[in-house]
Formats: structure tokens, sequence, C-alpha cells
């Protein structure tokens, strides 16, 4: 059976690429029909506009068969061994401006662990933010520490003031967000007994969400938006030594920087057009996919935006001042992949087109095609249906048509206007560092700003949607027309709606990213110790399944076991027990009293092992389901389940009468949940309790118990009722089957 299914992948592998020249027949076809029948030339407006859409179309065109051209033949390299002795010398370069020092810590500590000889590997900070705190730390870790009295040229400036102040074979380049497995160094530097190999490229793998994937609850089911580059596009490249240096996680030979007079400082992607540089020159380059650092993406919709200005101001500098086209020493796959990269960074502008297009004829009738509907059908389905689906069988999983469509959105009136602002000012360089790393939001928040052109084109285009109506009432508009533009208008409305639900940013009260960790550990106390796994950890603190169920101190020993013999220990706080149904028990702690060892030690545990991202899965977002998805974003913001309490120990749902003691007196509450360390306490007040509050219980024999508990956190109700997640502080621990069940107040 394995056979048989691996003889039917190979085959729909050829049936998909036998659809490509058909897919281009049909292209050829529908593009002819359109240049050749159906411009409206009736006045300049018209002319203009019908023009001008049909040139946008065969831009978007062009750029999928560029797009073909560099997916067609995919390849992997195998990782070359090297011997100990022959090992080369390694600069490590972790770039920093002024992001946060926390997240540098995260990266020093990774790389700091990389599995490499001591004598060989030298790590350097290069600080264009030239702060204190940056200095000190990197003294911390024995690292070196490099800062210029200017930032000229940016971080192209900053590594090549690097390159000048350090002298290893290799240059690691890492951004301070990118922190790397033990592996890398060993696994890429083989690569370079080639002495025409200039650099080696590795994936990004970014373990927050983006924007989109976070503010549209699709965390589960869309995948990160630079996967497509990383995980189709990039290894589409290799066969023509055409990958793209990314700027980060990359491996590069001094001497060939050297060459080309270091990092090139013409534009703001300096990246991009070194790796062109460096191939110009007649150097190879390696895309090795296999992910061995973890990032942060933006994670909000305004680093988004940052971001992709940036690299579209770029783009459209390199496109206008070293267009690859005519760029000597490129072979002709080489000019056409560097172009297809640069000709995605207009994408603005084309999408801008398609989206304001349909107003032409829903505000001022005049139609920017001129065809009836059922010949429109005829030549444009055939182009559109083949070309989007051979699109999403070569993105597999990463993408679909829809979903392109919504991240042009998205950033379209931001980029345009860069791009047009850049067209005219190519020489000017600016260079904005994208925001990561951002504090913990409490509450919702839309930034209405990002998408203003986004809002004011929605209501145009719904204004359009009632007039057209209107018109098609009350006047002799043809169907045709009706059915062609107004079907146009709803699909950009939905594209549009959901840009500017990206730009509602959902709360994130962590103050770090959780990672999905299954280490071996042990829980101690006393003279007890409990074997377990993680199921999740962050800087702060971690969840662990442990094998049994047992009374838990409120501080614990917790103990990592990591590979290599790696070991590490942190004292914790018991924030949460939960008795699971098949014995065992899952345990929330939060780290207390962190050293600096401590907390180096729980950095390399979620980041360092070489299989760190091997269990990493990519969600598949199957086209038609699209829209559904969308169309349910507000019913689960509006609708999303309370968050369920996590209590101590065994719990028993009998409702059980209490009085919450308070500076007011006491205030009558009932218990609807109750364990034995913990309970989830209704109250009618919406008085907010004290952090430590005093609960009088009813007991079955008679009377009256009296227990400390903590405040943990609010629950969100349904009901107009208030409820609190309280934890027992004295006694810690209490029988819950000997509190009497309030039969009134059941119902």
């Amino acid at each position: 059976m394995p056979e048989e299914r691996s003889s039917l992948a190979v085959a729909m592998e050829h049936a998909k690429w036998a659809l490509v020249p058909f897919s281009m027949v049909m292209s050829v076809r529908y593009f002819y029909w359109r240049a050749t029948e159906t411009l409206n030339l009736a006045g300049p407006a018209a002319s203009t506009v019908s023009v001008t859409l049909l040139a946008a179309e065969m831009v978007a065109y062009l750029t999928f068969v560029l797009f073909y051209w560099q997916t067609f033949a995919p390849s992997q390299p195998e990782p070359v061994e090297t011997v100990e002795k022959d090992l080369p010398t390694v600069d490590v370069f972790i770039t920093i401006y002024n992001e946060p020092v926390d997240i540098l810590f995260r990266t020093l500590a990774g790389a700091t662990a990389l599995d490499y000889p001591v004598g060989k590997l030298h790590i350097y900070v290069l600080d264009d933010g030239r702060r204190p705190a940056v200095a000190e730390m990197v003294e911390r870790f024995g690292c070196r520490y490099l800062a210029r009295d200017e930032n000229t040229h940016a971080k192209a400036g900053n590594v090549n003031y690097g390159l000048e102040n350090s002298g290893g074979s290799l240059v690691f380049i890492l951004d301070c967000d990118h922190v790397p497995v033990s592996s890398f160094l060993r696994e890429t530097v083989g690569f370079f007994q080639d002495p025409k190999v200039a650099f080696v490229q590795t994936p990004h793998h970014f373990y927050n969400p983006d924007c989109y994937r976070k503010n549209l609850y699709l965390e589960d089911e869309l995948a990160n938006e630079q996967d497509l580059f990383f995980r189709v596009i990039q290894p589409g490249r290799n066969p023509s030594s055409s990958a793209i240096f990314a700027g980060s996680a990359a491996v590069l030979r001094r001497s060939a920087l050297e060459e080309i007079g270091g990092c090139q400082t013409l534009c703001a992607i300096e990246d991009l057009h070194t790796g062109m540089v460096l191939h110009a020159k007649g150097y190879r380059s390696i895309f090795y996919e296999r992910t061995m650092s973890g990032a942060l993406s933006p994670e909000n919709f305004m680093g988004y935006l940052v971001q992709r200005a940036r690299w579209t101001r770029g783009g459209v500098q390199l496109f206008l001042l070293r267009n690859p086209l005519f760029q000597t020493g490129l072979s002709i796959t080489q000019r056409a992949h560097y172009f297809a990269s640069l000709l995605y960074f207009f994408h603005g502008w084309i999408r801008l087109v398609f989206l304001m297009t349909p107003l032409a004829f829903l505000l001022f009738k005049t139609p920017p095609i001129i065809a009836d509907t059922w010949t429109l059908v005829l030549y444009f389905l055939p182009h559109y249906i083949l070309s989007h689906h051979l699109f999403h069988k070569i993105c597999k999983q990463y993408r679909n048509p829809f979903w392109s469509d919504v991240y042009e959105t998205g950033g379209s009136f931001w980029l345009a206007w860069t791009a047009l602002i850049t067209f005219f000012q190519p020489e000017t360089l600016i260079f904005n560092v994208t925001p990561k790393g951002e504090a913990s939001l409490k509450k919702e928040v839309f930034h209405w700003r990002y998408v203003l052109p986004h809002i004011i084109l929605l209501g145009l285009l719904l204004l359009g949607v009632g007039l057209v109506t209107h018109h098609l009432v009350y006047s002799d508009l043809t169907l045709d027309a009706y059915a062609l533009n107004i079907g146009w208008a709803l699909f950009n409305i939905v594209l549009l709606a959901t840009s500017i639900e990206v730009a509602r940013e959902q709360p994130h009260k962590r103050a770090t990213h959780r990672l999905h960790r299954s280490i071996p550990c042990e829980l101690s106390f006393e003279d007890t110790v409990i074997a377990g796994k993680t199921v999740d950890i962050s800087d702060h603190g971690v969840g662990v399944l442990l094998d049994t169920q047992a009374h838990i101190d409120q501080h614990v020993t917790l103990k990592l076991f990591g590979a290599g013999g790696m070991e590490t220990s942190v004292e914790a706080e018991v924030l949460r027990t939960e008795w699971l149904e098949d014995g065992t028990s899952r345990v929330g702690l939060k780290f207390l009293n962190m050293s600096h060892e401590t907390s180096c030690g729980v950095i390399r545990h979620m980041f360092s092992p070489p299989d760190s991202w091997a269990a990493v899965t990519h969600p598949r977002m199957a086209g038609l389901r699209s829209f559904s998805h969308i169309a349910g974003v507000t019913l689960r913001k509006r609708l999303k389940k309370p968050r369920p309490a996590k209590l101590h120990g065994p719990r028993s749902k009998k409702t059980v009468a209490c009085e919450l003691m308070t500076p007011l007196g006491p205030l009558p509450a009932l218990i609807e949940d109750l364990g034995s360390t913990g309970a989830v306490i209704c109250v009618e007040s919406k008085v907010a309790p004290h952090k430590r509050v005093t609960l009088e219980l009813a007991l079955a024999a008679g009377g009256w118990k009296e227990v400390t508990a903590e405040v943990m956190h609010r629950i969100k109700s349904t009901d107009h009722k208030t409820r609190y997640e309280v934890h027992f502080i004295d006694p810690p621990h209490v029988d819950h089957h000997a509190f009497k069940e309030e039969e009134a107040l059941v119902s």
C-alpha cells in the first residue's frame, strides 16, 4: 500500500505540472480576447480605467508565470559532514537596535549553547542602540560587545562594522529574536567545503502567531504568511542557485562578503541585494530547509505594516537602481527569479486597481469591460480556475488564492503609497525597525487609523451596490452588467472586511509566548518526588503532566532533563492543579527566584535541542472553507466560551452556601465548583473582592468552617453574575465532601 500511494503521489505531481502549459494556453487566449475585444475606449476616463485594469491583470499573471518558474523543481541538499579538526572559525553576529532586552537574552542563551569548538566560535552583539543594559547582558554571557558611534546604513552598516572588528572564516548572522538550535553550525558549515558557496540560508520559523492568525482566531487553521516564501519558493530556487539571503539565520563566507565590499547599503533590503551581488560574482547559495531557529513575527497589524513598508521601499529601490534584468554575471534563470522577487513589491498598486475598478461602474456607470456575461465566462473562467488551481496545488498547505488576496488587501493602501513615494525618490534610504516583543494587551483594541482607507472604500462599495440595486429595479440597467460588477464588488467587500478585522487587536495577556514542549521532569517537595513531562513552557512558567495524583505543596522544585545530560532546577509556585480521569494530573507552575544560570537553562530546554522544531505542523486551510471561516470570525469573538476553572485536586459539582467576608461585612455567596484546594464562587454583587479573602463554608455536620483564600482571576460569565476562582491558603487543603449542599440554591 505505501508503494501504491507513493506511485499515485508521483502521478498526481506529474499531472499537476502537465496542467501548466494548458493553463498558459487558456490564459494567452483570455488576454488576447481582452486586449482586442473588451476595452472600453469611449472617452479618456473610460479608457484609463479599462486599460489600467488590463495592465494590472497582465502584471498579476506575469507573477503567476514567474512563480511557476521558481517552484518547478524544488530540491533539498543533504548536509555535508566535516572532520572536527577541519571545522572553520565562525563569528556569530547578533544585531540589535531598540528591541526589548529580554528578547536578546533568549538569543544569547541559545547562541552560547551552540555545539561548536570553543576556540573556533566567537559571539558578537552588534548594538546600534548603544544601551548600557545590552552591554551589561553581553558581559554576563561572556560574549563580545560592539557599538558604533553612528547608525549609518542601518543593519547593513552594523554588520559591516562587525566584519571590520572580527576575523572568523564564516559569519553566522542572527537577528536579536532568532534563537538557534545547538546543532545549527554543525549542519551548515560543511557546505562551505565547496569554495563557490557564498552563503547557506535556513527557514525562518515564527513561534508566535502573526496578526492575521491571532486576530482572526485562525492559529490552528492558517499557516504563517511567510511560510509560502520559506517552504515553497526558496526550495524551488536551489537548482538555479538563486536562493535569497534573508538577513538572519544564515551563514556566510567572510571572503565572499569582503570581495563585494560587505553587506550592500544601496537600499532598505540589504540582504536580498547582498545575495544578488554574490550571485552575480559567480558564487553559489544553498537553501537548507531544515528549521533550526525560532523567531518572532510582528505581533500586531502596525508592526506588520512597518515591516512590509520597509521591504516595499527596498524592493522598489532595487528595481529602479539595480534591476536584476540588467545585472551582469547573473544567469537568465537568476535574473528571472530576482525580477519576480522585486515585481512582488508592486502588488499594492495591482491590488488597489482590482479593489477600486468596480466603483467605475457602480458609481459612474462606466463599465471597465465591454462584454456580455456568457462570453466573459467562456474566456475568463478557464484562465482563472486553472491558474488558481495550480497555485493552490503548488503551495500545498501553505497558501491558497483567497488568502493571497486577503494578505495583499491588508497592506495594499500603505504599500502602494510607499511604492509611489519611493518611485519618485529611489535614492532616499529609510530603515524602520520592525517592532517585536510587544507588551501584553489586556483588552481588545481597534487600530482604525491603519485601516481608514479600507473603511472608506468599503463604504463606497456598499454605496455602489445599493445604487446599482436601485437602478436595476427602477431603470433599464441590464442584468449582465449587474451580475459582473455586483459579484466583483461583493468579493472585494469580503476582502476589505477581513482586512479591517485584522486591525482589531485581540488580547494577549501573557508576557511571553509558550512553546509546546515534552521535556522529562521531576516535581519535588518535602520528601516527595513525582515524575512527569512538560506540556508547554515559557520563560516565566510551565505546564506539567504528572504520572500520578497527589496533594502538592504550594512551593516546589522542578527539575528539567534535556538531551546530552542537560539538567536545570528551578523553584516554582503551584498556581493550579487539575486531576484527570486517567489517574494523572496537570499542574501549572510559575517560576520563582530565577538566576541567570537558571533562566539560561530554561531557555535552552525550550530552544536548543536539535529537534526543537521537528514536530512543527503547518495548518491546512482549504480554499472552499475560507469564506465560512471569515464569516464565523465575529461569532467566534462574541460567543467565545468562558475560560474554565482549573482547580487543585478532585472537585465536587455540588452547590455549597457560603459567606464572603469583606471589609463591608459578610457577603452571601455560592460555591459552584468546590475542590480540595480551591473553588469557584458566585456572588450577586459587583463589588470586587480583595486579593485575599475569608470564606465561611457551611459544614454538612453542622456549623461553619473558616477558610482563607487567594483570588486568582475573574471568570467571564454569560448570565450577568460575577464569578471568581479562589485558591485556599489556610488551610491549603480541605475535605470537599464535608460541606453541606444547599438544595434551595441548586436551581
